[in-house]
């Protein structure tokens, strides 16, 4: 076994520190989360059930053998709490990752490093859940230096506790392997032209609805609720959105559907169908690219922004991405306000007499004067925007000011909604800004909420493709 220059970090654990193990003059190094029980009982990583799910499994479907290939974790020591292995934290990886991985890194130089779960991923910022099994090419900090190949899988173990995540991680390794011998590479996106717009007119409707195709994709965006516009796309490249306070557009959208469409297509059609029903549009018969999915049997996410990634390559803006950073502005700006009137207006007064003895408070005064205790609000309202923007791990704000009443340990937990106090302000300062596409820039709405209803009509004609395929191909009695 190599001998390795570093000792143990700041934030050891004190359990039994488990070295990485394999070549070091190998193409391949994989990086894990950290030692389970087992490790910490041989001292070598990858030797529990997950180590020999990976060894006997996965590698065999990629080709590979455990012994070229260089094996490490993000910590060397084991995290538990009772016996139970439990995720490190963003402070025990901060000094533990530095603190042996250059070294490791540096030493190895591989020209592949594949990141085995959500913790070693988090290394590089890699969305798993999108890019698991996609091989790119990686430049950056994360890896202290490092250039080459990043592979993001699914850790072993989660296929172990979750049916869910076997055929994604059985395809990712049997499709690296296609990748190793130059047989398969990840989906590029092609440079499409994109007409995206809102319709303003009746004769923009009838005009982008006579087409052509009898198929048309259709989605719906609400907000806080009630159905805020329609984007429909019958043909591929194109997304058209009609807002639902168009009511003469609406009537002409709802006329041509039924004149001029056989097929409907819809991504999610609980929440879509529902959507449409509210303003007089009733489609008795349709398809639901996410139901389609779904029989495919596991082989492809259900989520539309992660399906057409793993399928066409291509990375559709997300609905947080378009519609979190203009909520939590509006937002401010109305927590900004209500804060002033709290300050001014909610305050508790009580007057104190002087001289011996106040009545109010029982001491002793020199001059009369007047007290004023700060209401809660102000408190939480000050918490609340602090933390608006406050970075996370991952470099990005999750803190959802929105989050609604939870139980923990017992307690209730409330942000902003659930407070007694908050609707009160509400009569005096309008209504809080909820989350929702409203706040976001027009053209930022356009272009997010047509690519829904073009992305959605795209997946439906591949889904056609690979039904035909898999009878073909699969399906076939020989």
């Amino acid at each position: 076994m190599m001998s390795w220059s570093y000792g143990r970090c700041s934030e050891c654990t004190g359990k039994r520190q488990v070295f990485p193990c394999g070549p070091t003059d190998t193409r391949i190094m994989l990086i894990g989360e950290g030692p389970g029980k087992n490790e910490d009982k041989d001292g070598i990583p990858f030797v529990g059930v997950s180590g020999r799910e990976q060894d006997h499994t996965y590698f065999s479907l990629a080709g590979l053998r455990r012994r070229d290939i260089f094996i490490t974790n993000c910590m060397q020591c084991r995290c538990e709490r009772g016996g139970m292995d439990v995720r490190p934290s963003a402070v025990q990886l901060a000094a533990c990752v530095p603190n042996h991985l250059a070294e490791e890194i540096w030493t190895v130089n591989p020209e592949i490093v594949i990141l085995a779960g959500a913790t070693a991923c988090g290394l590089i910022g890699s969305n798993l859940e999108l890019e698991h099994g996609f091989p790119t090419y990686y430049k950056g900090s994360g890896l202290f230096g490092w250039e080459g190949v990043v592979v993001p899988m699914y850790h072993p173990a989660a296929g172990l506790r979750e049916t869910r995540f076997m055929i994604p991680l059985l395809e990712d390794w049997k499709n690296l392997g296609k990748w190793l011998r130059g047989e398969w590479n990840p989906p590029i996106p092609t440079a499409d032209r994109l007409d995206y717009r809102l319709l303003k007119t009746e004769a923009e409707v009838w005009a982008t609805m006579t087409t052509e195709s009898d198929t048309i994709a259709i989605d719906t965006e609400s907000d806080d609720g009630q159905l805020y516009s329609i984007q429909f796309s019958s043909t591929l490249g194109t997304g058209y959105m009609i807002l639902a306070q168009d009511k003469e557009l609406l009537d002409a959208f709802a006329t041509a559907l039924v004149w001029g469409y056989n097929t409907v297509i819809l991504h999610n059609s609980v929440y879509d169908l529902a959507e449409l029903s509210t303003v007089g549009i009733h489609i008795p018969a349709f398809r639901d690219t996410m139901q389609e999915l779904y029989h495919l049997g596991g082989s492809q996410p259900q989520g539309l922004k992660q399906a057409v990634y793993r399928i066409f390559g291509y990375r559709m803006t997300s609905y947080d991405e378009v519609v979190t950073p203009a909520s939590k502005a509006k937002l401010d700006d109305w927590l900004a306000e209500a804060l002033a009137f709290a300050t001014q207006s909610m305050r508790e007064s009580t007057y104190h007499l002087k001289g011996k003895g106040c009545p109010e408070c029982g001491k002793n005064h020199r001059a009369d004067a007047v007290k004023y205790k700060a209401h809660e609000s102000e408190a939480v309202i000050r918490r609340v925007m602090k933390h608006l923007y406050k970075k996370e791990d991952n470099g990005f704000s999750e803190y959802d000011p929105w989050k609604p009443p939870t139980w923990a340990k017992g307690e209730l937990k409330l942000r902003l909604f659930g407070r007694d106090w908050l609707g009160h302000i509400e009569q005096h300062m309008g209504r809080m800004p909820r989350k929702s596409i409203v706040h976001a820039p027009l053209d930022r709405q356009i272009q997010y909420a047509c690519g829904d209803a073009d992305w959605t009509g795209r997946l439906a004609k591949w889904l056609e493709g690979e039904r035909e395929r898999l009878i073909r191909e699969e399906w076939r009695v020989a």
